[in-house]
This record gives C-alpha cells, structure tokens and sequence, in this order.
C-alpha cells in the first residue's frame, strides 16, 4: 500500500470546532471535500463530532468554530432566538419584554414566565419597548 493510499483510506478524528465525516481526510478539515468542514454559525462542535449540534433555543452563536456548548450565548435582554442553531436574535413583540435567566434568552416574542405561569406582557406601572420593560416615573393626574 502506497502512502497516498493509506491517507485516503484513513478516517481522521476531528479536533475540536470542526465536523468530520466518515472517510475525512484531515483532522481540521475546510470543505466537504476534505470530509467536514468547520463547526457552523449557530452550532458547537467538540472534538471528534460528526454532526454539528446546535444551540439550544433562547441562545445563539453568530460565528462558525465553536467547541463547546458554553459557547452559545443568550439572546440579549430585549430579545429572543426561536428554535435550535440560531445565529442571531430578534427585538421582541412591542408590549411585552423579555429577559435572559439562568443563562438562557428569550425563546418566543412573547414569552411567558415558566415559573409563574404569566404573559411577559408589560405591567402597569411600566412601559415596554424594544423588548425591554421601563418603570414610568413622574405622577398620573384625572
């Protein structure tokens, strides 16, 4: 067996912020001719993946070779990201707001309270815009 022969049949672990597929033909591959590429916008990719895996919903990642899901990041205060692998965010629905907790966005444009079980609509008291909620200062006369 040839030394080109022995590269070609050889499948190659991928280093971490690259995907590989079965038959790559390097360890931190560009294309997928090489047999992957680097771990996509949106994605996180530690060593020896195959598939890219996706942020989880109310993260996102907007540039490509991540290596670990640590590098997903929460849709920002007044924001949210819908779904899996989001590469941006999105301002939420004028009236409501939205907040990051535990480390995790928004995840609709109007979202809900998981702990209290109640609309984020924006509460008396308060203006809502651009996502972000506003306590109204100054007095209210008839």
């Amino acid at each position: 067996m040839t030394d080109s022969e022995m590269t070609t049949d050889t499948t190659y672990s991928c280093l971490a912020g690259y995907y590989c597929i079965i038959g790559a033909i390097q360890t931190n591959p560009t294309s997928s001719g090489q047999g992957g590429g680097r771990c996509l916008a949106g994605h996180y990719c530690p060593i020896e993946t195959s598939i890219p895996i996706p942020c989880g919903p109310g993260l996102y990642r907007g540039t490509t070779s991540a290596t670990a899901d640590t590098d997903c990041e929460a849709c920002p205060a007044g924001n949210y990201c819908e779904g899996y692998g989001s590469t941006t965010y999105t301002v939420c629905d004028e009236g409501w707001y939205c907040e990051i907790t535990s480390g995790v966005g928004e995840m609709s444009p109007t979202p809900w309270d998981s702990v209290n079980s109640v609309a984020k609509v924006c509460p008396v008291g308060n203006r809502c815009t651009g996502g972000n909620k506003y306590a109204c200062s100054g007095t209210y006369q008839d």
